[in-house]
């Protein structure tokens, strides 16, 4: 979705922040932008290659961190989980639809 033409049209004191899924951004293009100044920095949760090579040039691109993949990840992640899975086996025990069914036609 995001190539060069894209990050060149960014201010250069724009940073990219991505914590949706891998392959949003050329990342080439993205190491470009960032290495030659077209933005500010970047802010990584996902790649288009997973998990990120210990030899990835994104690990030492300048103004950019990294973060394994679990950057939505909050102190509330674990509760809102357990909640659901409560929730779903009162469902269950009752033969009731459940919530957040794994479509896995989708991949999610």
């Amino acid at each position: 979705m995001l190539g060069e033409e894209e990050f060149r049209a960014m201010k250069p004191t724009a940073f990219f922040i991505v914590f949706s899924r891998g392959g949003i951004a050329d990342d080439a293009a993205l190491l470009r932008a960032v290495d030659e100044g077209w933005i500010a920095g970047a802010g990584l949760d996902n790649f288009g290659e997973e998990p990120l090579p210990a030899d990835s040039p994104f690990w030492t691109a300048r103004n950019t961190i990294c973060t394994p993949h679990n950057g939505a990840t909050t102190e509330a992640t674990l509760r809102r989980g357990a909640d659901i899975f409560i929730d779903n086996l009162g469902r269950f025990a009752h033969g009731e639809e459940l919530v957040n069914i794994v479509d896995k036609a989708a991949g999610y």
